[in-house]
């Protein structure tokens, strides 16, 4: 069984990913690295070179091979699952959880990590705040549909967002689905 981390970049997807495939003791892939080792481009330079529809179709790419990947931690971009495709394909490789973060949080996040800032091409052109308001009022409804689970990781670290993921696997498949709501 695969979990899939599905999110708003910087709500935690790759950190939370590392920790929780260490406490599973499975392989752990992020996306967004696996379009960087294919095309040998950095997700910045593939973006300033192709466009965003030369990333978007990287991705496709990279979604249609995880059905490969067994028993692991798939960190995803998060614009994936905008695409229904990707989406769909997400959804049958396992159990899909949803790191939720407030546009606030995401901003601070985003702005204190140099990687994040020099390395992810704005999607709007414009600023970080702005820019996060817009695509979580886009994007939440799908994250929403496709979750299994949901944490909010605005408020907590990464080894309770790990653990708490952990505990939902853990107590079964039969596990009623767990809705949240933010506000949104």
């Amino acid at each position: 069984m695969n979990i899939i981390l599905i999110g708003h970049r910087s709500s935690g997807k790759t950190s939370v990913g590392k920790r929780l495939a260490e406490r599973l003791s499975c392989p752990f892939y992020d996306t967004d690295r696996l379009i960087e080792q294919e095309t040998s481009l950095t997700v910045g330079r593939l973006v300033s070179e192709g466009g965003w529809p030369l990333f978007r179709q990287k991705e496709k790419e990279i979604v249609g091979k995880l059905d490969l990947l067994k028993n692991c931690v798939i960190a995803t971009g998060g614009g994936m699952v905008m695409d229904l495709r990707n989406a769909s394909k997400l959804k049958g490789l396992g159990i899909v959880a949803w790191l939720v973060a407030d546009a606030e949080t995401i901003r601070k996040r985003m702005l204190s990590d140099p990687a994040t800032v020099n390395g992810r091409p704005s999607l709007s052109g414009e600023d970080f705040l702005k820019e996060t308001e817009l695509l979580l009022a886009q994007r939440n409804p799908v994250y929403r549909n496709l979750a299994d689970y949901a944490v909010d990781t605005s408020k907590k670290g990464i080894d309770q967002v790990a653990e708490d993921i952990y505990r939902f696997i853990r107590a079964g498949k039969d596990t009623p689905r767990q809705d949240v709501s933010y506000g949104w």
